[in-house]
């Protein structure tokens, strides 16, 4: 997401050829902002999901909602985690699993949480699956 200059270590110079925003990610459906229910869960900078998070992770299926499953509660249980989690770390990624539903099973989810500077060098956090870059 920069559009910097990059030396090697053997001193050729290359120049990023293409970069994309966050805010490009999140008008594009790449990311999915849950700023509003992260500050509800306690964090103070913004927050987004990968797609595959929210398709896979925070959106149940029609027998999962039957199971008592929600997109809110989800979330919200993915939100709190990562909360518990970060509030014991310095680190900016943070490794966690959230208990979700599936099929009338009880699936453990992992996943991968990184906090990084934003478009303009803000502190951003951003949650994906732990296989996602």
């Amino acid at each position: 997401m920069r559009d910097l200059d990059q030396q090697t270590d053997a001193g050729e110079n290359w120049q990023l050829a293409a970069s994309y925003s966050r805010a490009e990610a999140l008008r594009h459906g790449v990311l999915a902002d849950v700023s509003d229910t992260a500050r509800e869960a306690g964090f103070s900078c913004p927050v987004a999901v990968t797609s595959a998070v929210w398709l896979d992770v925070v959106v149940p299926t029609e027998l999962d909602r039957a199971h008592g499953q929600s997109a809110e509660g989800r979330l919200w249980d993915i939100l709190w985690v990562l909360r518990h989690r970060a509030c014991r770390t310095s680190a900016s990624e943070v490794l966690f699993d959230v208990l979700v539903i599936r099929g009338g099973q009880q699936v453990t989810v992992p996943l991968r949480a990184v906090i990084e500077p934003g478009d303009t060098g803000e502190p951003v956090i951003t949650v994906m699956l732990t296989a996602e870059d």
